[in-house]
Protein backbone atom coordinates (compact mmCIF):
# COMPACT_ATOMS: atom_id res chain seq x y z
CA UNK A 1 0.00 0.00 0.00
CA UNK A 2 1.59 3.29 -1.04
CA UNK A 3 1.37 6.03 1.52
CA UNK A 4 0.52 9.29 -0.13
CA UNK A 5 3.02 11.92 0.83
CA UNK A 6 2.74 15.71 1.32
CA UNK A 7 4.16 18.13 -1.90
CA UNK A 8 6.43 19.54 1.26
CA UNK A 9 7.89 16.10 2.27
CA UNK A 10 8.35 14.62 -1.66
CA UNK A 11 10.43 18.15 -2.74
CA UNK A 12 12.80 17.82 0.58
CA UNK A 13 12.95 13.94 -0.33
CA UNK A 14 14.34 15.11 -3.60
CA UNK A 15 17.41 16.33 -1.93
CA UNK A 16 18.67 14.01 -0.15
CA UNK A 17 21.10 11.67 -2.06
CA UNK A 18 20.15 7.98 -2.38
CA UNK A 19 21.98 5.59 0.22
CA UNK A 20 24.45 7.92 1.35
CA UNK A 21 25.15 7.87 5.18
CA UNK A 22 25.59 11.59 6.08
CA UNK A 23 27.85 12.76 8.64
CA UNK A 24 26.05 13.94 12.07
CA UNK A 25 26.77 17.34 11.39
CA UNK A 26 25.47 17.43 7.84
CA UNK A 27 22.35 15.53 8.31
CA UNK A 28 21.37 18.03 11.10
CA UNK A 29 22.21 21.21 9.09
CA UNK A 30 20.13 19.87 6.56
CA UNK A 31 17.17 19.11 8.49
CA UNK A 32 17.56 22.95 9.69
CA UNK A 33 17.83 24.75 6.55
CA UNK A 34 14.94 22.37 4.88
CA UNK A 35 12.51 23.34 7.83
CA UNK A 36 9.16 25.65 6.45
CA UNK A 37 8.46 25.83 10.79
CA UNK A 38 10.37 27.84 12.82
CA UNK A 39 10.47 25.21 15.73
CA UNK A 40 9.46 21.06 14.73
CA UNK A 41 10.57 18.39 16.54
CA UNK A 42 13.46 16.14 15.44
CA UNK A 43 12.77 12.56 15.77
CA UNK A 44 16.09 9.92 16.56
CA UNK A 45 15.13 6.47 14.92
CA UNK A 46 17.59 3.48 15.75
CA UNK A 47 17.72 0.24 14.66
CA UNK A 48 18.97 -2.35 16.13
CA UNK A 49 20.02 -6.03 15.85
CA UNK A 50 17.61 -7.38 18.06
CA UNK A 51 14.23 -9.21 17.97
CA UNK A 52 10.86 -9.58 19.62
CA UNK A 53 12.03 -13.02 21.20
CA UNK A 54 14.37 -10.69 23.59
CA UNK A 55 13.25 -8.74 26.13
CA UNK A 56 12.18 -5.15 25.04
CA UNK A 57 14.93 -2.96 26.48
CA UNK A 58 14.56 -0.23 28.53
CA UNK A 59 16.44 2.91 29.68
CA UNK A 60 16.39 6.43 31.04
CA UNK A 61 17.40 8.75 28.65
CA UNK A 62 18.94 12.78 30.38
CA UNK A 63 20.19 14.45 27.27
CA UNK A 64 22.26 17.77 28.05
CA UNK A 65 19.70 19.71 25.95
CA UNK A 66 15.92 17.99 26.81
CA UNK A 67 12.73 18.67 25.56
CA UNK A 68 10.63 19.45 28.84
CA UNK A 69 7.58 17.88 28.57
CA UNK A 70 4.25 19.09 30.04
CA UNK A 71 3.55 15.63 32.12
CA UNK A 72 1.44 15.56 35.17
CA UNK A 73 3.12 14.15 37.77
CA UNK A 74 0.90 11.57 39.90
CA UNK A 75 2.59 9.98 43.13
CA UNK A 76 0.80 7.09 44.51
CA UNK A 77 0.42 7.62 47.74
CA UNK A 78 -1.51 8.86 51.31
CA UNK A 79 0.43 12.46 51.81
CA UNK A 80 2.97 14.76 49.41
CA UNK A 81 6.51 14.54 51.18
CA UNK A 82 7.12 18.74 52.12
CA UNK A 83 9.52 19.44 49.86
CA UNK A 84 7.15 18.39 47.09
CA UNK A 85 3.88 20.31 48.46
CA UNK A 86 4.43 23.49 47.07
CA UNK A 87 5.38 22.10 43.31
CA UNK A 88 2.90 22.67 40.48
CA UNK A 89 1.84 19.65 38.31
CA UNK A 90 2.10 17.13 40.79
CA UNK A 91 -0.81 15.16 42.35
CA UNK A 92 -0.79 12.76 44.90
CA UNK A 93 -3.15 9.95 44.45
CA UNK A 94 -4.33 6.53 46.99
CA UNK A 95 -3.55 3.33 44.92
CA UNK A 96 -7.63 2.98 45.57
CA UNK A 97 -8.51 5.50 42.81
CA UNK A 98 -5.39 5.45 40.32
CA UNK A 99 -6.95 3.33 38.00
CA UNK A 100 -9.75 5.97 37.80
CA UNK A 101 -7.09 8.99 36.83
CA UNK A 102 -4.96 6.85 34.55
CA UNK A 103 -7.95 6.48 32.33
CA UNK A 104 -9.32 10.39 32.09
CA UNK A 105 -5.40 11.61 32.31
CA UNK A 106 -3.43 11.75 28.72
CA UNK A 107 0.22 13.12 29.63
CA UNK A 108 1.08 11.67 33.01
CA UNK A 109 4.23 9.79 34.56
CA UNK A 110 3.43 7.98 37.93
CA UNK A 111 5.40 7.54 40.70
CA UNK A 112 5.91 5.65 43.98
CA UNK A 113 7.59 4.99 46.67
CA UNK A 114 9.85 1.58 47.57
CA UNK A 115 7.36 1.21 50.57
CA UNK A 116 4.26 1.22 48.64
CA UNK A 117 5.77 -1.51 46.40
CA UNK A 118 3.78 -4.08 48.05
CA UNK A 119 0.27 -2.07 47.81
CA UNK A 120 0.77 -1.06 44.20
CA UNK A 121 1.62 -5.05 43.03
CA UNK A 122 -2.11 -5.18 42.19
CA UNK A 123 -2.26 -2.31 40.07
CA UNK A 124 0.45 -3.86 37.59
CA UNK A 125 -2.56 -5.37 35.46
CA UNK A 126 -3.69 -1.78 35.41
CA UNK A 127 -0.54 0.39 34.49
CA UNK A 128 1.64 -2.07 32.88
CA UNK A 129 0.12 -1.95 29.57
CA UNK A 130 -0.22 1.96 29.83
CA UNK A 131 3.91 1.64 30.38
CA UNK A 132 2.89 3.96 33.61
CA UNK A 133 3.50 0.69 36.33
CA UNK A 134 6.54 2.35 38.97
CA UNK A 135 9.68 0.04 38.53
CA UNK A 136 12.97 0.87 39.99
CA UNK A 137 14.92 0.24 36.65
CA UNK A 138 13.58 3.11 35.03
CA UNK A 139 13.19 5.44 38.28
CA UNK A 140 9.56 5.53 38.96
CA UNK A 141 9.73 2.95 41.84
CA UNK A 142 12.06 5.20 44.08
CA UNK A 143 13.29 5.91 47.52
CA UNK A 144 13.98 9.53 46.78
CA UNK A 145 10.80 11.17 45.32
CA UNK A 146 12.12 14.27 45.44
CA UNK A 147 14.97 13.89 42.54
CA UNK A 148 12.48 11.59 40.76
CA UNK A 149 10.54 14.98 40.20
CA UNK A 150 13.25 17.25 39.52
CA UNK A 151 14.29 14.70 37.15
CA UNK A 152 11.31 14.14 35.46
CA UNK A 153 10.66 17.92 35.44
CA UNK A 154 14.18 18.96 33.70
CA UNK A 155 12.85 16.11 30.91
CA UNK A 156 14.26 12.70 32.02
CA UNK A 157 12.63 10.47 29.34
CA UNK A 158 12.71 6.22 29.20
CA UNK A 159 13.59 4.84 25.31
CA UNK A 160 12.87 1.34 25.11
CA UNK A 161 13.03 -0.77 21.84
CA UNK A 162 10.09 -1.92 19.82
CA UNK A 163 9.55 -5.41 18.43
CA UNK A 164 11.54 -5.05 15.57
CA UNK A 165 14.13 -3.89 17.73
CA UNK A 166 13.91 0.09 16.83
CA UNK A 167 14.10 3.20 19.22
CA UNK A 168 12.23 5.60 18.57
CA UNK A 169 12.30 9.13 20.26
CA UNK A 170 12.57 13.04 19.76
CA UNK A 171 15.95 14.37 20.05
CA UNK A 172 15.40 18.06 19.95
CA UNK A 173 13.90 20.95 17.83
CA UNK A 174 15.58 22.61 14.45
CA UNK A 175 15.63 25.74 16.68
CA UNK A 176 17.72 24.51 19.06
CA UNK A 177 21.61 25.10 17.86
CA UNK A 178 23.80 22.73 16.36
CA UNK A 179 25.55 22.39 19.04
CA UNK A 180 23.12 21.54 21.18
CA UNK A 181 21.90 19.02 18.43
CA UNK A 182 25.01 17.37 18.46
CA UNK A 183 25.22 17.17 22.05
CA UNK A 184 22.09 15.50 22.52
CA UNK A 185 22.75 12.74 19.48
CA UNK A 186 26.27 12.06 21.05
CA UNK A 187 24.30 11.46 24.63
CA UNK A 188 21.93 9.38 23.14
CA UNK A 189 23.83 7.34 20.84
CA UNK A 190 26.54 6.43 23.80
CA UNK A 191 23.51 5.32 26.23
CA UNK A 192 21.91 2.57 23.73
CA UNK A 193 25.73 1.40 22.84
CA UNK A 194 25.86 1.03 26.78
CA UNK A 195 22.57 -1.66 26.27
CA UNK A 196 24.69 -3.90 24.02
CA UNK A 197 25.31 -7.04 26.32
CA UNK A 198 28.96 -8.24 26.92
CA UNK A 199 28.46 -11.40 25.26
CA UNK A 200 27.19 -9.35 22.28
CA UNK A 201 29.10 -10.31 18.93
CA UNK A 202 29.71 -8.09 15.64
CA UNK A 203 27.78 -5.01 14.98
CA UNK A 204 25.02 -4.02 17.49
CA UNK A 205 22.99 -0.70 15.56
CA UNK A 206 22.57 -1.35 11.95
CA UNK A 207 21.66 2.26 11.33
CA UNK A 208 20.36 5.57 12.55
CA UNK A 209 17.93 7.90 11.08
CA UNK A 210 17.33 11.62 12.01
CA UNK A 211 14.21 13.10 10.32
CA UNK A 212 11.62 16.07 11.35
CA UNK A 213 8.03 15.14 12.33
CA UNK A 214 7.21 14.57 8.67
CA UNK A 215 9.53 14.57 6.89
CA UNK A 216 12.02 12.07 5.06
CA UNK A 217 14.50 10.32 7.64
CA UNK A 218 18.34 10.81 6.39
CA UNK A 219 20.32 7.80 7.21
CA UNK A 220 23.37 9.27 9.78
CA UNK A 221 26.53 7.06 9.80
CA UNK A 222 27.38 5.12 13.06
Amino acid sequence: MNVKRSKRYREVSQKIEPNKHYSLTEALKFLQENNPEKSENIKMAVSLRWNEKKVPLRIPLNLPYPLKKQEKIIIIGEELPPALQSKEGIEMVSAEKITQLVNKEKKIKVLAHVSYQDKIKPLAKVLGPKGLFPNSKNGTLTDDLEKAVKEIQAGKIEIKTDKQGNIHFLLGKTSFSLEQLEKNYESAYKTIISLKPTSWKGDYIRNSTLSTTMGPGIRVSV
